[in-house]
């Protein structure tokens, strides 16, 4: 009888581990769904980004970030994270902290390469909401926005679950650049600046949906179809909402960025800027900063492209 209550216990015993083997690998599984999940769901969002960026200049004809109305957010009613150049907005402190451990790196890089002395008088706010509903309810973003910076706020806008490691450089530089430049900002003739040099410090950092669709149209420049350069300083080709067009736009925009810091110098580069600012003419500033290395537009396009061509 002894035995065979043995042989009961050492049955249950293993039915348990049976069942309990099953369990522990039904929990890894889910595990494994919500991280694929997850990871869906942030490449969706980056593909969301990339439709709104389009979006944003189907109707182009001024940089909307300027002067956009947000109704007045409680910071109060949320955890809050100061650094020296931020102050961070969040539901939870973790995200907060997440932000403030990494956000002064990213500005000092982006100062490094632009050697800007910002000169603003406000730190600059990031707010982070719980979610996309919360995020459209407040700021009052049409469908693809992921995320806004608005120029005359100091302030950046997004949500959790979007990628924030790329958007964030990408919103912060745009601010910067607006911040350095002043009244001489033209969100027009300066468009191709601002997002090659955003695209420019977002790659520093992640490789981004975004940025690999903009490395996929530099075949199609290389072979030759880029924009003249008037043409992408003019930016006439968003106004036609051409997704391809525009992408390619982008691109353009950002390995022009890439040349000027890479190949002519990020001392040069900082130096056209500081002209671009002066002068509020991307020609003029242009020629006048690099006049001992190519003596019109066309020169400095034939520069680029054999630039490119050699990448």
């Amino acid at each position: 009888m002894k035995s065979r209550k043995e042989r009961v216990k050492i049955l249950l015993l293993i039915v348990l581990v049976s069942i309990l083997l099953v369990y522990i690998g039904h929990i890894a599984y889910l595990n494994n769904r919500i991280k694929e999940m997850q990871a869906q769901n942030m490449e969706i969002m980056d593909q969301m980004r990339i439709l709104y960026e389009l979006e944003k200049h189907a109707e182009f004809n001024v940089d909307s970030n300027f002067g956009m109305e947000v109704p007045e957010i409680s910071e109060a009613s949320y955890c809050s994270k100061e650094t020296d150049h931020f102050k961070i907005y969040a539901h939870n402190n973790e995200v907060c902290e997440d932000i403030g451990d990494s956000i002064e790196g990213v500005y000092d890089r982006i100062i490094e390469d632009l050697s800007f002395k910002i000169q603003a008088n406000k730190k600059i706010k990031i707010f982070i909401f719980k979610n996309e509903d919360e995020y459209r309810s407040k700021i009052r973003q049409p469908m693809w926005s992921v995320g806004r910076a608005i120029y005359n706020k100091n302030s950046f806008y997004s949500f959790e679950g979007v990628n924030l490691t790329g958007l964030i450089p990408h919103e912060i530089t745009h601010m910067l650049l607006y911040n350095y430049m002043g009244r001489q900002y033209d969100p027009i003739t300066m468009r191709w600046l601002s997002e090659g040099l955003a695209t420019y410090e977002e790659r520093k950092v992640v490789h981004s949906s975004l940025i690999i669709s903009l490395e996929n149209r530099m075949t199609e420049l290389r072979n030759g179809g880029y924009f003249p350069f008037r043409e992408l300083i003019k930016a006439d080709i968003l106004k036609q909402g051409k997704t391809t067009m525009i992408n390619l736009w982008y691109a353009q925009s950002l390995s022009t960025v890439e040349f000027m810091i890479h190949k002519l110098g990020r001392a040069k580069f900082n130096e056209f800027c500081l002209s671009l600012k002066k002068e509020d003419n991307v020609e003029k500033a242009l020629l006048s900063t690099y006049k001992n290395q190519f003596k019109s537009l066309d020169d400095f396009q034939d520069q680029w492209y054999r630039y490119i061509k050699e990448r």
